[in-house]
C-alpha cells in the first residue's frame, strides 16, 4: 500500500516547524521553497533563502497564533503568516554570529533563541530583546531535542549533552560596575535626578568624578563622566537647572549649571562645618547648610541673601557628629546624629520639641543614625549603623523596629527608599531587605539575585519619578524597579519530607522518602524524646532561597519565622492534640497558597491514660468489694456461731 506521506520528505529538509494544528513546515533551499502540508495536501511557497555567504542555514518555528518564523543562522528573521505566501524580513537581532536558531517558543509571547556565545529572549509583539551572556554547554553547540515549559513557567530544554533549565525571570537587577582594574573600593555615593532616563551620580576611584548614568532599550545602560576631579568631601544636590555643592570646611558654594556644566562660586556666610558629608537641605531656592558653629546657615545662590535658623544649643546633643538633616512638614527641622539620636527642632524659633534615642520615653533601637526617610509629614524611617531600622511617629511617640532577628538582611543600614505600593527597600551592609507592607515580612536579596554588591552605600538612593530605583553600592550601581520584582505567583505548598523520632527505648526512628497527606495524623509516643520535621517547597523557582514560617496552634502565639532553616523539632510535647501548620515565601515575595496542616497526637504514657485509671480505679473497686464481701461473711459466720450457742445453751437451761 502506498504511504500518503510518500514524497513529502526529501533530502535537505533539514528544519520543520509544527502548527497550528495538523499543520507541517518544512524548508527546502535546494528547490527554493517553503512546505506547508495539511490533511488536504501540499502548498508550495517560494522563498529565495537569501545567502550571506557559502554555508548558511535556516531553521523555523510557529510562534502558536498565525504566523511562521524564518530564521537565518547569523540572525536575520523572516515572518510568512498562515493563509498568504508573502515572505517578508521581520528583524535582523545586531549581534554577531554563526550560530542562531530557536530553541524554545514559550506560553507568554517570549521565544528562546541560542546564539554563539549567549542566549537571547525575543517578543515577536513588541520586536524587543534581551540578551544573556552565558554559554551553557561551554565551547560545545550540542543538537537540541525539545522543550517543555511546566506550570510554574520553568522551560526545560532537551539536548545530547543534558537539560538545560530557564527560569521564567531573568535576575530583574541591572547592575553597572566600574573597571575591572578599579574594583579594589570604589563608592557610588549621591544619586541626582538628570533627566526622566538617567541620574547623575559621584563616584569615588581613584578620583572622585560626577558620571551621568542613561538607561537604554535593549542595551546596558550608558555612562558619561561629566565633572573630573570633583572634591570628595560635603554632599551634592539639584537645585532647579544647577547642581549646588558645599564642600567640607569650605567658605565658597559651588554651583554648576546644566546642562553645560558651568560652575560658579558663591561665598557663604559662614564657613562649612568640617564634617566629611556637611549635611544639607533645600527650602525653595534657599540652600540650608551645616556651618563650623554646628547651625543651620542659608544662602540663596541666585540672589545672594542670606539667613539662618539657629538651633538650640545643647551639648552634647548638638555636637554630635550629624549624618542626616531634613525637614518635615512645615515647622520641624530633623537632625540625625552618631550618638545622640534623633533630634526634632522648631523650625520657628530653633527649640528642641522632642528626641528619639535608646534612652527616651519611646527608645528606638540605636542611637547611631545614618539615615532618615520620611514617610508622611508624621512618620519617619530611621536607618541605624548597628542597631536595624526604626519606624517613628512624631505625634505619639510609638516606635516599631526590625532588625535582622526580624529578617533585616544586616542591622547595618546605608540606605531606605519606598515604592509606590509603601514597600520599604533598605540598602545594607550585607544585602538589600524589602519589608512587604502586605505581610510585613522582609525579602531579601544578594550579588546572586543580580546585586553590584552586597554592601550598599551611605546617602546613595534615588527613586525616579516612573518609581525607578537607584542604589550605589561598593563597586557599582544596583537599578531595578520594584513591580518587576515583586512577584505573584503563589508558591506549592510545603512538603514534609522526613520525620524523625528519638526513642529513648528502642532507638532513633525516621519515616522518609514518604509524602504526608494533608491532615493525616502523627502518632507521638511518650516515649519519644523529640520529634523533628523536615520539609521543602517543591518548586524549581528560588528553591535556595525559600523562607520557611510555622506555628504549633496551641503553643505559638503567632508565626514562627524559620528563616532557610527547613527543620523544626519540638521535645517532649504535652500529651494531646496538636495541628501543626507550614508555609513558605521566596524572595520575590510569592507564598504558599495556603499553609500544610499536619495533625499531630502525642499519646499519654499508659499509668496516666484513660483505660488505666479507669481499669485501677474498678480493680481497687472490686477489690473493696471483695474485702467487704469476706468481712460480711465472716460477720455473718460470727453471728450464726453465736446464735448456734445461744441456742445451745438455752436448751442446756431448759432440760435442767
Amino acid at each position: 500500500m502506498k504511504s500518503p506521506i510518500q514524497n513529502l520528505f526529501f533530502q535537505n529538509s533539514c528544519a520543520y516547524a509544527n502548527g497550528p494544528e495538523g499543520v507541517l513546515w518544512l524548508i527546502d533551499q535546494d528547490s527554493m521553497h517553503i512546505r506547508r502540508i495539511d490533511s488536504t495536501g501540499t502548498q508550495i511557497i517560494p522563498f529565495s533563502f537569501p545567502v550571506r555567504k557559502p554555508g548558511d542555514s535556516y531553521r523555523l518555528f510557529y510562534d502558536g497564533q498565525s504566523s511562521i518564523y524564518i530564521c537565518r543562522n547569523d540572525g536575520m528573521i523572516y515572518v510568512l503568516k498562515d493563509g498568504t505566501t508573502q515572505v517578508e524580513p521581520f528583524l535582523k537581532i545586531p549581534y554577531s554570529s554563526e550560530i542562531f536558531f530557536p530553541i524554545h517558543m514559550g506560553i507568554s509571547e517570549w521565544t528562546w533563541i541560542m546564539s554563539d556565545d549567549c542566549l537571547l529572549r525575543l517578543n515577536l509583539r513588541s520586536k524587543k530583546y534581551e540578551r544573556f551572556d552565558l554559554k551553557p554547554f561551554g565551547v560545545y553547540n550540542p543538537v537540541f531535542r525539545g522543550s517543555y515549559e511546566d506550570k510554574e513557567d520553568i522551560i526545560w530544554v532537551f539536548t545530547e549533552m543534558g537539560l538545560l533549565q530557564i527560569k521564567p525571570e531573568p535576575k530583574p537587577f541591572m547592575s553597572l560596575y566600574t573597571e575591572p582594574k578599579q574594583r579594589r573600593n570604589a563608592q557610588f555615593r549621591e544619586i541626582i535626578p538628570a533627566s526622566d532616563t538617567s541620574v547623575y551620580c559621584r563616584v569615588y576611584t581613584q578620583q572622585a568624578s560626577l558620571v551621568e548614568v542613561t538607561l537604554r532599550e535593549q542595551a546596558p545602560p550608558d555612562t558619561l563622566v561629566r565633572i573630573n576631579n570633583i572634591p570628595r568631601s560635603g554632599l551634592i544636590e539639584r537645585l532647579g537647572n544647577h547642581l549646588i555643592y558645599v564642600p567640607s570646611g569650605a567658605e565658597k558654594l559651588i554651583m554648576y549649571s546644566l546642562p553645560d556644566f558651568k560652575i560658579t562660586e558663591v561665598p557663604l556666610p559662614m564657613q562649612a562645618n568640617k564634617q566629611f558629608f556637611n549635611q544639607l537641605f533645600i527650602e525653595g531656592q534657599t540652600v540650608y547648610y551645616q556651618d563650623i558653629r554646628n547651625q543651620l546657615s542659608g544662602i540663596n545662590p541666585f540672589t545672594g541673601e542670606t539667613s539662618a535658623i539657629v538651633l538650640e544649643n545643647l551639648p552634647p546633643k548638638t555636637n554630635s557628629p550629624w549624618r542626616a538633616v531634613r525637614k518635615m512638614g512645615t515647622n520641624k527641622i530633623l537632625v540625625a546624629t552618631e550618638t545622640a539620636g534623633l533630634l526634632i527642632f522648631n523650625r520657628q524659633d530653633g527649640k528642641l520639641i522632642k528626641e528619639f534615642n535608646d534612652n527616651s520615653a519611646h527608645p528606638i533601637s540605636g542611637n547611631y543614625i545614618n539615615t532618615i526617610l520620611p514617610e508622611s509629614d508624621s512618620i519617619v524611617w530611621l536607618g541605624t549603623l548597628g542597631a536595624g531600622i526604626n519606624r517613628v511617629n512624631l505625634e505619639n511617640g510609638s516606635v516599631t523596629t526590625y532588625t535582622s532577628l526580624d529578617g533585616l538582611a544586616s542591622d547595618m543600614v546605608a540606605s531606605m527608599l519606598l515604592d509606590d505600593a509603601g514597600n520599604l527597600w533598605t540598602g545594607t551592609f550585607g544585602g538589600l531587605s524589602m519589608l512587604s507592607k502586605a505581610d510585613n515580612r522582609f525579602y531579601n536579596y544578594y550579588v546572586k539575585d543580580g546585586l553590584s554588591n552586597d554592601e550598599f552605600n551611605y546617602l546613595s538612593a534615588y527613586k525616579s519619578a516612573s518609581g525607578q530605583m537607584y542604589m550605589g553600592t561598593i563597586n557599582g550601581i544596583t537599578i531595578f524597579h520594584p513591580q518587576k520584582i515583586i512577584g505573584n505567583q503563589p508558591l506549592p505548598p510545603v512538603l514534609i519530607n522526613r520525620i524523625e523520632r528519638d526513642h529513648q527505648r528502642n532507638g532513633l526512628s525516621i519515616i522518609e522518602g514518604q509524602r504526608i497527606q494533608p491532615l493525616e495524623e502523627i502518632i507521638i509516643s511518650p516515649m519519644d524524646n523529640y520529634v523533628e520535621f523536615t520539609f521543602a517547597v517543591p518548586s524549581y523557582r528560588s528553591n535556595d532561597s525559600h523562607i520557611f514560617f510555622s506555628r504549633l496552634v496551641g503553643v505559638d502565639k503567632g508565626w514562627l519565622r524559620l528563616g532557610r532553616n527547613n527543620t523544626i523539632r519540638y521535645q517532649k510535647l504535652v500529651p494531646g492534640d496538636y495541628t501543626l501548620e507550614l508555609m513558605a515565601a521566596d524572595a520575590n515575595g510569592n507564598i504558599t497558597s495556603a499553609p500544610t496542616v499536619v495533625k499531630i497526637h502525642v499519646q499519654q504514657v499508659f499509668y496516666k491514660s484513660f483505660w488505666f485509671i479507669t481499669t485501677v480505679m474498678l480493680l481497687l473497686a472490686g477489690m473493696v468489694w471483695l474485702i467487704y464481701r469476706y468481712r460480711l461473711r465472716l460477720l455473718e459466720k460470727e453471728h450464726a456461731t453465736r446464735t448456734r450457742i445461744a441456742s445451745d445453751l438455752h436448751d442446756e437451761v431448759g432440760a435442767r
